[in-house]
């Protein structure tokens, strides 16, 4: 909602608070490039096996599951919590729990895990999607 960032952007601002803006680039810039690498591996699969879109769909649901979309890291036992972290998704959205609401767990080790890996999803999806990309129009 854009009156939600207005409203704590202008706050960050006037109370001279720059590591907000600092963090929700860096975290929108993570979501961006891990979206980026699963748009580009899941057209390129789409468009060469046309019946796995009901996987993808099942997938997405799964992986939401999975993140910490629904429930905040508080709520996971210590036992669990490495496995809720394994999802690259579950840094991003405790951190912008963090950001916004002032609460949940923000961990440097698991933000680095997650750009790391949204770096290596890009790199392959990049790869993969050249691949694919010549055989495009012989599909159509």
């Amino acid at each position: 909602r854009p009156e939600v960032l207005a409203k704590y952007g202008v706050w960050a601002t006037t109370l001279g608070n720059r590591s907000f803006i600092f963090n929700l680039n860096c975290v929108f810039f993570n979501y961006a490039i891990l979206g980026l690498g699963f748009g580009l591996i899941f057209s390129a699969l789409t468009a060469k096996y046309r019946d796995i879109r009901f996987l993808i769909s099942f997938g997405v649901r799964l992986f939401m599951y999975s993140s910490t979309v629904i429930f905040p890291m508080s709520a996971v036992p210590d036992a669990y919590r490495n496995f809720i972290f394994f999802n690259p998704m579950s840094p991003i959205i405790e951190t912008f729990r963090s950001i916004f609401f002032n609460t949940g767990v923000i961990s440097m080790s698991s933000l680095g895990y997650s750009v790391l890996t949204a770096l290596i999803v890009l790199f392959l999806g990049v790869i993969i999607f050249n691949k694919v990309e010549q055989n495009f129009v012989d599909n159509a």
